[in-house]
This record gives C-alpha cells, structure tokens and sequence, in this order.
C-alpha cells in the first residue's frame, strides 16, 4: 500500500509536470505528499556558506508555490535539504517512511537517467517513479 509519497523538485521546467504526476499519484492510492527541494551543495563549500541558505530560502519560496497546485492532495509541509541531491532524497525517504519516490529524470542522451535519478535508484529502499522531460521516440527495432 502506498501512503506517503516523497515529492522530490527541483528548479527546471519539468518541475510542475512531476509535481502533477506527484499529485495524481497521491489522489490515486489516497497517499499523503511529502515535497522536498534539494539545494546542491558544492564541493569545497561550508555548509553555513550565505550562498547555500539564500538558494535555501529562493527554492522554498518556488517549492511552496508548486505544492498550492496540488490543491486535491493531501500535502505536508515542503521542506528545502542542502547537500547531495540523490543522497539527500534516499535520506529522507527512510526518514520519513516513504513508500514511493516521485523525481524527474534529467538524463542528457537516450540511455542515461541523470546523476539525481540513477543515485536514487541504485541506493533507495522505496520504489521509484521517474518522470521523463519529453516523449521519446522508442529506440526498439522494429
């Protein structure tokens, strides 16, 4: 059964379509939404760095936006993490007692996923259902 279901947004235009997939999901088993916004932090930066906390506060803001739009679904209050994004969500899933993972896919060619997306399905615990930015042409023979 799934009853919980981790949000994971980021900042591109794919956002309020894995949003809507989030939201869909949710109204469908009757599960609760849980969305999160990672803010990368980079190698070499402290983690009180002025930068990472003003990113912190902007994806907040953009984050309690996209959750209004999901008016029929029940959903917790957005949270804004620092760190490692494909870490940070397996993270919180566990924390959370998560049962699905909803993030976009971000892959640059046909067979890649993307750092975010490969790291959440190599290490989490909780299925994960991925959104692909654009319909693509199948790449099976025919």
């Amino acid at each position: 059964m799934i009853s919980k279901i981790l949000l994971a947004l980021d900042d591109s235009a794919r956002a309020p379509r894995v949003a809507a997939a989030g939201g869909l999901l949710a109204a469908r088993f009757g599960a609760s939404l849980h969305p999160l916004r990672v803010v990368l932090l980079r190698p070499g930066s402290a983690t009180n760095d002025a930068l990472p906390e003003s990113q912190a506060r902007d994806a907040s803001s953009a984050l309690a936006e996209l959750s209004r739009s999901l008016m029929d679904a029940l959903v917790a209050p957005p949270r804004v993490r620092v760190g490692e994004p494909w870490r940070v969500i397996v993270e919180l899933a566990n924390e959370i007692g998560a049962d699905l993972i909803v993030l976009g896919a971000r892959g640059q060619h046909e067979d890649a996923l993307g750092a975010t997306a490969s790291g959440v399905l190599a290490h989490a615990l909780q299925d994960v259902f991925l959104v692909r930015d654009a319909v693509r042409r199948s790449v099976l023979p025919s």
